[in-house]
């Protein structure tokens, strides 16, 4: 697995998550279970990584949408 190998080669002890799969609203909305799939494959695939290699920490930064108080139009 390529994280194996990243992992065994650069043998990381801090780990700055960023990684998603996102879109837009629209594509949030029209693909809601493959965006949780993806974003869960990576997050369990990427923490067990981490576990094996034993990572002491992981940063996960995301916020994937923001919206604003007033919206101009309903979704």
């Amino acid at each position: 697995m390529l994280l194996d190998t990243n992992f065994f080669k650069n043998k990381p002890n801090i780990i700055i998550n960023c990684a998603a799969y996102v879109g837009g609203i629209k594509f949030g909305m029209e693909h809601e279970g493959e965006i949780y799939l993806n974003n869960t494959l990576i997050n369990l695939n990427l923490f067990e990584c981490a576990r094996k290699f034993g990572v002491e920490r992981i940063v996960n930064p995301i916020s994937n949408c923001s919206y604003p108080d007033v919206l101009q139009k309903d979704f």
